[in-house]
């Protein structure tokens, strides 16, 4: 709607409504916990969750199935095996089972990288959960251990990873 005065000038803005910008709280954590628990629509990034996907010729249901199968740098069958025969719950949240063989750890950092980064490629759901979160920083506050830092570092790695490859539309 316009309105023009006595001068001949035009105000296109009458009638029009502008409202206040929405306040942005610069104070805000643009942070997301992820933890098996936390019940903010990202708990599905938790490696507990079902997430199938197959590496070296074997089917994983999860991250952590995959993980503490094969930590010790051999193949844990016994480990394997429990988790195939173990329920996830309505959700999709599945058990936690430590890998019987002891932890190779020259070598476990880059092993749950491989196994991230081959999950969520493998996998279009997952992938787009991870993706939806954008440039937020990825925390794992509960965990006071090794994984309470590294897992979030390592889940950002692999999303920044995506956002470059997303373009070539992996399925």
């Amino acid at each position: 709607v316009s309105k023009t005065d006595n001068e001949g000038t035009t105000d296109d803005t009458v009638g029009l409504n502008f409202s206040e910008p929405e306040k942005v709280d610069f104070n805000k954590s643009t942070d997301i916990n992820i933890w098996s628990t936390e019940n903010n629509g990202y708990q599905k990034l938790s490696n507990l969750y079902l997430n199938k996907f197959t590496y070296d010729g074997k089917e994983y249901l999860s991250i952590e199935h995959a993980y503490q199968t094969l930590k010790s740098g051999k193949f844990d069958e016994v480990t394997y095996n429990a988790y195939k025969e173990s329920r996830f719950d309505s959700n999709g949240k599945g058990p936690k089972i430590s890998g019987k063989l002891g932890t190779d750890t020259n070598n476990n950092l880059k092993l749950m990288h491989s196994l991230m980064l081959t999950a969520y490629t493998q996998n279009k759901d997952a992938r787009e959960l991870l993706l939806s979160t954008g440039n937020a920083v990825l925390t794992h506050t509960q965990d006071k251990g090794l994984w309470g830092k590294e897992f979030p570092k390592l889940l950002m790695q692999v999303r920044d990873y995506l956002k470059q490859e997303d373009i070539f539309n992996i399925n």
